[in-house]
């Protein structure tokens, strides 16, 4: 549904990053992974600037789907388009990561937020004992 809103809201409103934004969380609330990626992808056809907020929304959505690849994919995006990923950005992929089974990146993904200056959170760290935990490692 919350497609077909965008479709008809982009008949009337020129396209506006919120609401590509909150097509991409519709999609990730509604499980629909690859949909949130294809509006997040409309977004940036379009000439609407992405900022973290879309990123971390269709990380989200990748993360929860267990597609950890095209969420890690989504971080690189935004390190080339010059944005600033936040604790939520990496916690969410750390998330992914944990769902995946990759302890190594995870643990990775922690060193990379200490490098670049963030606190590390309760969200970040647990996700990835968790992976550690399930790889006994």
């Amino acid at each position: 549904i919350s497609l077909w809103v965008l479709g008809q809201a982009a008949k009337y409103v020129p396209a506006h990053l919120v609401t590509f934004s909150a097509a991409v969380s519709a999609c990730e609330k509604g499980a629909q992974w690859q949909r949130a990626v294809w509006v997040f992808e409309e977004s940036l056809r379009s000439s609407v600037l992405p900022d973290m907020i879309i990123y971390n929304a269709a990380a989200s959505a990748c993360a929860k789907g267990q597609q950890w690849q095209h969420a890690s994919s989504l971080l690189a995006s935004a390190h080339h388009r010059l944005l600033q990923p936040s604790t939520i950005t990496y916690g969410t992929l750390i998330s992914g990561f944990q769902q995946g089974g990759e302890w190594a990146r995870a643990m990775a993904l922690l060193l990379q937020m200490k490098q670049v200056g963030l606190q590390l959170n309760v969200i970040a760290c647990g996700a990835a004992l968790e992976v550690c935990e399930r790889d006994r490692r």
